[in-house]
């Protein structure tokens, strides 16, 4: 087989466009990361007025799933073992009043290994 210059700047070419492509799609990947952080900021600012139960209140409401069956993620479990409870814990209240544990169970476990005093939560309508 013979190399010709021509063969030799085909791979050439070929290894600088993939090195760019791959560039840009590294840099795309960052822009879509960049704006989903920007758009879970804003989420949480236009979150309903928190406010901070008691654990042992929280735990008397229902949930939608049993605690003990809830996994506990190693990285969130230190996450707020350093920074507390950052998203608020959704309580939605039914038409009854009754209540539910709506969205946060992975939080509320980890509250509860950590024996947490009191949970940021915000109350829905069902």
């Amino acid at each position: 087989m013979e190399i010709t210059w021509e063969g030799i700047v085909a791979v050439v070419l070929v290894l600088v466009v993939g090195s760019f492509i791959a560039a840009c799609i590294e840099v795309a990947g960052e822009q879509r990361k960049r704006e989903r952080e920007q758009r879970e900021r804003e989420a949480l600012q236009r979150m309903p007025v928190t406010n901070l139960l008691p654990l042992t209140e929280i735990l008397k409401i229902e949930t939608r799933l049993p605690l003990n069956l809830v996994g506990i993620d190693a990285a969130l479990l230190e996450d707020i073992r350093k920074n507390g409870i950052l998203e608020p814990i959704e309580i939605r209240v039914r038409q009854d009043d009754s209540r539910i544990v709506w969205d946060g169970l992975h939080r509320l476990a980890i509250a509860v290994q950590l024996d947490l005093e009191s949970v940021p939560v915000f109350f829905n309508p069902m």
